[in-house]
């Protein structure tokens, strides 16, 4: 299904090149060249049935001038085209991951079934209970890793088991079984043989059957047919070949899901790999796949999904994230099925995985602080951050001094503090003097403050009936504590011209400002004084009711001179027929 809407999406974004290369050159046989530039640049398939049209950007260039350079159509109409291939591609990687998702979830659910927890539990020792300290957890983990699997042939062949219907009436009795995930573990079990993937699912079936609270890590790979892309990636494993890596065994290299089981004594979860037996060292888990990890999601018992790519990923606070979709979209994408905030067990997990980053080493190359979530280098500030003063540092990386993330403040012009309602004195030391934006001529450079030297705005107090004004005659009100004291905002509709009528001083709010070829103010609504605000407001409701009287009158005049119009058109056509024709039937 999803390789059918991905291709869909390509033709769509085929059509759009298409078209956009016919306006471009104005030509019906530009058209037929469109058509043979996207034939020539559809590419293999990749693992998962994506297609690779899109991605493909060997092309032949577009002929360039005697001096040259492309013109500046053509050039525009590629940036165009690039843009909307590398957009396709960012669709296509969201696609499959909600695709991966959707199948971590719907397989977890399967580990629910009564009967499949009955025949795994009925494996198991009767000695064995679902007792959630660390200790029986260990337990339970080892006899799994050290008696259970040896009895399973666990294959490198992770085809999908056919469904047979003539079964002989072993998984008869499933229930529900849509998709036939139930059955197919079910066979596993009585076949004791089975993909790595399926016996953590069959581990995880075992231990919600032992009453324990178990869920399931996949570790999900996305496919981004984007060239630059899959560069990027390949180069975030320089360094690390896990592939020929000795140390690691050759089932962990096999293995793309885990389980984790939730300690109540210790109050968090405890990471279980069934395959090497190793038990609350999540360090372990990482070096044991094919690809760096850039997502894990967690499907526990109540199918909750959580994101746990934190606990588990090495360069979560430095190359992870880069290497992510868009994190409002992660968040938002799986906010429907994350586990109510009411879950004491959700505030925990996210506080221990922070403290897991803090407590560790800090790192020792300097590129990993560049977007560092918890550390800082003064050589990676931006144009507009600086480190507070007095700020701790925390360590040091060869020879320069590390600071927590939270010392970096963001800095602004005396103009910007203003609109965050802030006032810079005018004896403050600038803490930066970088280059201006403004398109003014006279302006090079600008002077950045830090809110450590600023104060709350003062407004100025209205007397006498009268609002304080700026010089140019308005109220700046870009914050609400703006507001000049004793007077009142007023945002009606009209409300303007109805206090020109009445006489009252007023004055107009500006609440930002819209930046083009030049700054134009937004205005919102008038300020006027408090003691005028009640009859103002009584005047404006009567001026509205008087309006939708006038404008039922003039609705009313446009109908009746529409019927006298008619009306008159009715008799112009009959004075004609009479006087002109001696057939009435000749004039229609």
């Amino acid at each position: 299904c999803l390789q059918r809407e991905s291709m869909g999406d390509c033709s769509a974004g085929d059509d759009d090149i298409r078209q956009l290369l016919a306006e471009g050159e104005g030509d019906d046989d530009d058209m037929v060249a469109a058509d043979e530039y996207d034939r020539a640049a559809a590419g293999p398939q990749v693992s998962g049935g994506f297609s690779m049209a899109m991605a493909a950007s060997a092309a032949a260039p577009p002929p360039v001038e005697s001096g040259g350079k492309r013109p500046a159509e053509e050039a525009e109409l590629e940036r165009a085209i690039g843009r909307m291939r590398r957009e396709l591609c960012r669709e296509i990687e969201k696609a499959h991951f909600v695709c991966l998702v959707c199948n971590a979830f719907v397989t977890s659910r399967c580990c629910n079934s009564p009967v499949l927890q009955v025949l795994l539990t009925s494996l198991a020792p009767a000695t064995f209970t679902g007792e959630s300290a660390l200790r029986n957890v260990k337990k339970v983990a080892a006899w799994i890793t050290e008696t259970l699997r040896p009895q399973f042939t666990i294959s490198s062949d992770d085809a999908v088991t056919v469904i047979d219907e003539s079964d002989d009436g072993y998984t008869a009795s499933l229930g529900e079984d849509p998709y036939g995930l139930v059955a197919d573990h079910v066979r596993a079990v009585r076949d004791r043989a089975c993909p790595p993937h399926m016996f953590v699912y069959l581990a995880c079936a075992l231990l919600r059957g032992l009453g324990l609270a178990c869920r399931v890590v996949r570790a999900l790979e996305p496919v981004n047919p984007d060239k630059k892309i899959a560069v990027k990636r390949r180069k975030s494993e320089a360094g690390t070949d896990r592939s020929r890596d000795p140390s690691v065994p050759d089932a962990a290299r096999q293995q793309f899901a885990w389980l984790e089981v939730y300690s109540t004594p210790q109050k968090r979860w405890v990471t279980i790999d069934v395959h090497s037996g190793a038990v609350d060292e999540p360090a372990k888990i990482e070096p044991g796949l094919p690809f760096p990890l850039r997502y894990a999601i967690a499907v526990d018992e109540h199918e909750h999904v959580v994101d746990v790519t934190g606990r588990y990923a090495k360069g979560w606070l430095s190359t992870t994230k880069k290497l992510r979709l868009d994190p409002a979209w992660l968040q938002a994408t799986i906010a429907p099925l994350a586990p109510p905030q009411t879950d004491a067990r959700v505030a925990s997990e996210r506080a221990q995985i922070d403290a897991m980053h803090v407590a560790a080493a800090l790192p020792s190359a300097l590129a990993a602080y560049k977007d560092n979530d918890l550390y800082a280098l003064e050589r990676f500030l931006r144009k507009y951050e600086a480190i507070k003063p007095d700020s701790k540092v925390m360590g040091y990386c060869r020879g320069e001094a590390v600071y927590a993330r939270d010392s970096i403040a963001t800095l602004h012009t005396r103009q910007q503090w203003y609109m965050l309602g802030f006032d810079v004195p005018e004896e403050a030391v600038p803490v930066k003097n970088v280059k201006s934006y403004s398109k003014k001529e006279d302006i090079d450079t600008v002077d950045l403050f830090g809110e450590w030297q600023t104060k709350p705005y003062q407004a100025m107090a209205a007397a006498n009936g009268k609002v304080p004004r700026n010089k140019f005659g308005n109220v700046d009100l870009f914050v609400p504590g703006m507001l000049p004291r004793g007077t009142v905002h007023l945002r009606q509709d009209g409300i303007a011209r109805v206090a020109r009528e009445l006489g009252i001083d007023h004055a107009v709010a500006v609440v930002g400002f819209s930046h083009g070829a030049r700054d134009v103010p937004l205005k919102d609504g008038i300020v006027v004084c408090a003691e005028h605000v009640d009859a103002l407001v009584a005047a404006w409701e009567q001026h509205q009711l008087l309006s939708e009287d006038s404008e039922v009158r003039a609705t009313t005049r446009r109908a009746v001179a529409n019927w006298a119009k008619l009306a008159r058109g009715l008799l112009v056509k009959d004075y004609v027929r009479a006087r002109h024709f001696s057939d009435p039937s000749d004039l229609s």
